[in-house]
């Protein structure tokens, strides 16, 4: 269940300011009569781009977004810290209450970067607890804890109850969903007295609403139910805007689910859709489309049910893609590289403050004369320092082009496999289905599962190899009979397209240096890639040589073969689509790519020759093993 957005207390404190002169601006238009009686009129025009975006604030945060940018944009211009802060935090705030979660991160960056630069302390931790935030809304609790912990030292130090009860209830969020929900309960109740402590009504609501969705989980659903209702009735009073209210209705609805009040869950789940399309909020929305998939899975509507998860499934493909992440990360290092270099010129400013002083006195020169060594050697490793975090962004930059395909094929082709099985599992126990309907929908999932471990084979294989960096530890192998074998694990897929195929090995034995397995995964990925581009009811050959020093296992096929370009792209690796194959075969795009990979740790290589309508051959060489003859 979604929760209620951690920081909306801080931000209403942070982001309030003074209206202008005697005249709240409203519109952009109303600056031309302030622009005639202020002479700074650039200042004034900042501070009417910030109230503005405060005014579109959780009801349009489109437009709110927009005048936080300007404001942002013109107080750089005018080096007015202070306001440019407020502009970038609450610029990320605009973002992430719509469910950006990329460009939220970037502009809590930027607030970081100023405060830091001004030695703002408590505007530095509020905005480590809002990019911590964000990291917690995306699952990656580690970096949460991070920020939440960088901003809790703060709060000590300057005795900010406020800010102490907000960082109690995310690190509770934190236990509560890493199901450690004793110990959520207990910062909860913390963060709770606090908030009483003070009178916060809306830390208060905020706080009794993510205990009743722990109590939820600890199946304390009448305690739950209450819970929800107080920060339902509360919340309102003292921040009535519409991404906060459908939270708050989209963690009653829960709590309403729980206790069997269909109606009324219902009811509340579709308040809060209303709400969050109202403010944009993205992701409320998409949390509700999950949550009434429960419901209605609950109340046995499995064609309901299946509506709503796959409206689930396609709004958070657009929120958490792979590119969204790689981009987050990017601008994490960028964001670490920036204050390394921060760093280096600060010690290079030491520096020439050394030397100055060497000119001023002859008679300390000796001293400062080590003095400089002893800079120097620090500049130098932080230099150093400075030339491995740059190597390391690049390998970084490298690592995630690979992954690319990986972070695709997951968040794509492996969710799709299991929405069927799940979707058959459902339609298999309802009963709705005689079992000669459901016969076919078995075949497919069966099929689907077969694929899905298929793939799941070459993923691990290639996180080993990519990710751990493991060499595989190549030993002497022949492989007479590992043609015949292979074959016999892909007949079964070449049997549904009646299709054969043909072993031919030598009676000599074939001895090379690899790693069995590996081979293994080469062959079958070559061999049903083959069945995959072959027509119906055709020939594949496999087959054993020896050919100039080397064992050559070559996979002929008659199947539709590949145009030159495609040729050239498949060999150049340029290309990571996936084709569909004669049978309307779905793939990843990794099989041959991770063929490419396991033969360069057997000093081996893939050879590819191909003509469309005419079929194709894909052989591998590896190099026989040489004995010694005495």
């Amino acid at each position: 269940m979604k929760s209620i957005i951690g920081s909306i207390a801080l931000c209403m404190l942070l982001c309030w300011q003074q209206p202008l002169a005697a005249q709240p601006i409203q519109t952009i238009d109303s600056l031309a009569a302030v622009l005639e009686k202020h002479p700074d009129a650039d200042s004034i025009r900042q501070q009417a781009l910030q109230e503005l975006g405060s005014v579109y604030q959780d009801v349009d945060n489109k437009r709110s977004a927009q005048y936080y940018l300007q404001a942002a944009e013109l107080a750089q211009q005018l080096g007015l810290a202070l306001p440019e802060w407020r502009a970038w935090y609450n610029l990320g705030y605009s973002h992430f209450s719509s469910g950006n979660y990329k460009d939220a991160i970037e502009y809590y960056l930027k607030a970081i970067r100023v405060a830091e630069k001004e030695k703002y302390k408590s505007r530095l931790a509020n905005s480590y607890m809002s990019l911590g935030n964000v990291f917690m809304e995306m699952g990656d609790f580690k970096k949460a804890k991070s920020y939440h912990d960088q901003s809790a030292a703060v709060y000590i130090r300057n005795n900010d109850t406020l800010g102490l009860a907000s960082y109690y209830n995310e690190i509770g969020l934190g236990f509560s969903r890493t199901k450690k929900l004793d110990s959520a309960a207990i910062y909860f109740n913390k963060g709770l007295v606090l908030a009483r402590k003070i009178n916060d009504g809306l830390m208060q609501a905020d706080l009794l609403s993510n205990l009743g969705l722990n109590y939820k989980k600890q199946q304390r659903y009448p305690e739950a139910l209450a819970l929800l209702k107080e920060a339902w009735w509360l919340g309102p009073q003292h921040y009535n805007t519409p991404d906060y209210k459908a939270a708050l209705l989209n963690n009653l609805g829960a709590g309403y689910m729980v206790n069997r009040m269909y109606d009324s869950a219902k009811a509340a789940y579709f308040a809060s859709i209303a709400y969050s399309k109202e403010s944009g909020s993205k992701a409320s929305e998409m949390e509700n489309y999950r949550n009434l998939g429960e419901l209605f899975s609950m109340m046995n509507q499995p064609d309901s049910q299946l509506a709503y998860i796959q409206q689930y499934y396609a709004l958070k493909d657009s929120l958490l893609s792979a590119d969204v992440k790689t981009a987050i990360t990017q601008k994490e290092a960028d964001y670490r590289l920036d204050k390394k270099q921060a760093e280096i010129d600060a010690a290079k400013r030491n520096r020439n403050w050394l030397l100055a002083l060497v000119a001023l006195s002859l008679l300390a020169g000796a001293a400062v004369y080590v003095a400089w060594r002893q800079t120097n050697r620090s500049n130098k490793q932080l230099l150093e320092l400075n030339e491995r975090i740059s190597a390391q962004k690049n390998q970084l930059e490298k690592l995630n082009g690979l992954k690319d395909r990986l972070m695709s094929i997951i968040s794509h082709d492996l969710r799709n496999p299991l929405a069927t099985i799940q979707t058959f599992f459902d339609m298999s126990t309802s009963g709705d289905l005689s079992a000669e309907q459901l016969k076919p929908l078995q075949q497919h999932t069966s099929n689907v599962v077969q694929n899905t471990s298929h793939m799941l084979d070459n993923l691990l294989l290639w996180a080993n190899l990519q990710v751990r960096q493991e060499q595989p530890v190549l030993k002497p192998v022949t492989i007479n009979q590992l043609p015949a074998e292979v074959a016999a694990q892909v007949q079964p897929q070449a049997d549904k397209k009646d299709i054969r195929i043909e072993v031919q090995v030598p009676n000599e034995a074939v001895t090379i240096m690899a790693q069995e397995e590996m081979l293994r995964i080469v062959l079958r990925n070559l061999l049903t890639n083959a069945v995959k581009f072959s027509r119906p009811q055709s020939t594949i050959q496999l087959s054993l040589k020896e050919e100039h020093g080397s064992a050559v296992l070559s996979v002929k096929d008659n199947g539709v073969g590949m145009t030159p370009d495609q040729l050239t792209a498949l060999i150049q690796q340029t290309n990571s689509a996936s084709t569909t194959g004669t049978g309307n075969e779905k793939g990843t795009g990794l099989g041959v790519f991770l063929v490419h990979e396991l033969l360069k740790t057997m000093q081996g290589k893939l050879e590819i020759e191909s003509a469309q309508d005419e079929g194709s051959v894909f052989s591998v060489r590896i190099p026989l093993l040489q004995t010694d003859v005495a």
